[in-house]
C-alpha cells in the first residue's frame, strides 16, 4: 500500500495525484467485508461537492451504503471499470479501485486524514 494513500475516519480515502488532485475511493477492507456488491451509483463528472456529501451509493445484498466525500471539491472523472466491476472496489492497488478524481476545493483539508502508516489497515 502506498503511504500517500489517507483514510477518512469513515473509511473513505483520499490518494493524491497533484497538489489538488486526488483519487477517492472506498477502503479495500472495508469494501471486502460488504456482501455481494450489485451496484454502484456516482455523482456525475462536474458537480461540485462539499466535504460529507454523499458521492456514491454502493447497493449490496444487504441494503444500501452511501459513502461521504472526504473533502470538498469538483469531480474530473468517474471510474467507469469499477462501476462496470464492483469487485474491483476490493482492490488494494488504489490505482484500480478509485471511484472518482476530485479537484479539492481546499488542500488544508486533506491535512486532517489518518495516513496509511497510522493505521493497522
Amino acid at each position: 500500500m502506498s503511504e500517500l494513500v489517507h483514510y477518512a475516519p469513515t473509511h473513505e480515502y483520499i490518494y493524491p495525484q497533484a497538489a489538488d488532485h486526488i483519487l477517492v475511493g472506498l477502503d479495500p477492507a472495508v469494501a471486502e467485508k460488504l456482501d455481494e456488491i450489485r451496484y454502484i451509483e456516482v455523482t456525475e463528472v462536474g458537480e461540485e461537492l462539499s466535504a460529507g456529501d454523499t458521492f456514491a451509493t454502493i447497493g449490496t445484498s444487504n441494503g444500501e451504503i452511501e459513502l461521504a466525500m472526504p473533502v470538498g471539491g469538483t469531480i474530473l472523472s468517474v471510474n467507469d471499470e469499477v462501476i462496470e466491476r464492483p469487485q474491483l472496489l476490493c482492490n488494494e492497488n488504489f490505482d484500480v479501485s478509485w471511484l472518482l478524481e476530485v479537484e479539492a476545493s481546499n488542500v488544508k483539508e486533506l491535512e486532517t486524514f489518518i495516513s496509511v502508516a497510522n493505521t493497522s489497515v
